[in-house]
């Protein structure tokens, strides 16, 4: 059986009555906030197939709070440690000396049972790169990592610039 199909004025007045209405009101996503931070509007620049120009508007916020905004952002991405199954104090902070990628923990485990724990470079083991670093022992990457941070001195003007 068929419906009578509604008269053209009909459409119009439905239509009408949906565009006085209000959307609902979202939250921002996580993502899209951090787009919005990264957007260079701000600070009066306009992107156009992936170039950058100036705009004509005047920019919201100045140089430096953009500055120091992209530094906090981009410090957020360094060290990163996620909750995960094999916990490790060192998750998440060594990275590959040759292709720069993260180190990540590896187990392998013998005809005997025994557990053997590795770092091994994220970039050669996903092959996103062509990264030569061969898998080391954990045991041998801390010692590695501890010698290196017994090399680090802070001298008492940058302890007092970190302090402010």
């Amino acid at each position: 059986m068929c419906r009578p199909r509604p008269a053209l004025g009909d459409h119009r007045e439905r239509a009408h009555d949906r565009a006085d209405e209000e959307p609902a009101p979202h939250q921002v996503g996580r993502s899209t906030f951090f787009k919005i931070l990264r957007n260079p509007y701000y600070i009066g620049t306009v992107r156009c197939r992936g170039a950058e120009h100036p705009g004509n508007h005047e920019p919201l916020i100045d140089i430096e709070t953009w500055q120091r905004v992209h530094t906090l952002l981009g410090s957020s991405n360094t060290a990163r440690e996620r909750k995960r199954a094999h916990d490790h104090y060192l998750k998440g902070s060594p990275f590959c000396g040759v292709c720069g990628s993260h180190l990540q923990l590896d187990f392998l485990t013998n005809k005997q049972g025994h557990h053997y724990a590795y770092s091994v470079c994220s970039g050669r083991a996903s092959k996103r790169t062509t990264c030569t670093r061969r898998a080391i022992p954990v045991g041998l990457a801390e010692h590695l990592i501890t010698d290196c941070y017994r090399s680090i001195t802070i001298t008492e003007a940058q302890y007092a610039g970190l302090a402010a």
